[in-house]
């Protein structure tokens, strides 16, 4: 019970009465509560065995910065209710609610298409919630499509903000991202290994294996701005349409040469 008097700590425990305490074997438990599903589970599975423990401590850091603002941006999607955030895969537990939403890649599946101007509202937004977070000193990786939430409720794009998300000055050994999206910074030069595999970040937790060179640093607004550059490019090219000339400046190679995310979401709005 150690577990629930942590949570008692992080959420309201107007809550914590509601959550049904048998864990179910595998550790997972649905409950049901005023008409949302609330999932409760232990963070255990064996894939995190391959995550830096300081990539996680830093992340869970990240996770209670957020949640102690007292402000709320529209533009996340708030996941994560509480827990305990403990690092330890035995002891972890943290309580996530279910959304109601869909992603932008499989939004972009659909036939017939959603109108362009729908999809670059979407993406636009979510960079509203990027620049929430950088405006509270924290960054967010893996800012593809599949990791832009469209919130069918309210009918507004939003950020995912629990998985990849880290405090400003955290040194990254390596970049979260998926295939296409990598920042060309954090390949090492002429390394063709690292540019065909390096964004491939799901691939090597599933193989369990060691993550391929790269280049380290903190994670900046520049390399959010080119994710955001790339996910643009991918939607336009789908609709088959020209890449605006501020989208083209997001994919630049030169980090310098890049707008910020604020001069992006003035010029697409």
């Amino acid at each position: 019970m150690a577990i629930f008097e942590e949570l008692k700590k992080t959420i309201d425990p107007a809550i914590i009465h509601l959550i049904d305490k048998e864990l179910s074997p595998d550790g997972r438990v649905q409950k049901l509560l005023g008409g949302k599903v609330l999932k409760f589970a232990f963070d255990y599975q064996p894939i995190m065995d391959s995550i830096d423990p300081q990539i996680k401590e830093n992340r869970n850091r990240a996770l209670h910065i957020l949640n102690a603002v007292s402000e709320r941006s529209p533009y996340l999607t708030y996941q994560v209710l509480g827990g305990n955030f403990k690092t330890d895969r035995h002891e972890g537990i943290e309580l996530h609610r279910e959304l109601s939403i869909t992603t932008l890649d499989r939004l972009l599946e659909k036939e017939p298409l959603p109108p362009l101007s729908d999809c670059a509202r979407y993406i636009t937004e979510a960079m509203r919630g990027a620049a929430f977070l950088v405006k509270h000193n924290l960054r967010l990786t893996d800012l593809a499509p599949h990791n832009i939430a469209i919130n069918q409720e309210l009918n507004t794009g939003q950020l995912f903000d629990y998985d990849s998300l880290f405090t400003d000055d955290f040194v990254m050994e390596g970049y979260m991202t998926h295939p296409g999206f990598c920042p060309p910074e954090r390949i090492p030069e002429k390394d063709t290994e690292a540019m065909n595999y390096t964004d491939q970040f799901e691939v090597f937790l599933s193989m369990m294996g060691p993550m391929p060179p790269q280049i380290e640093g903190i994670i900046t607004e520049a390399e959010m701005v080119y994710e955001f550059g790339a996910t643009l490019t991918k939607v336009f090219q789908v609709y088959t349409e020209p890449v605006p000339e501020i989208v083209e400046k997001m994919s630049s190679p030169d980090p310098t040469k890049r707008p910020k995310l604020i001069e992006v979401i003035d010029t697409l709005t």
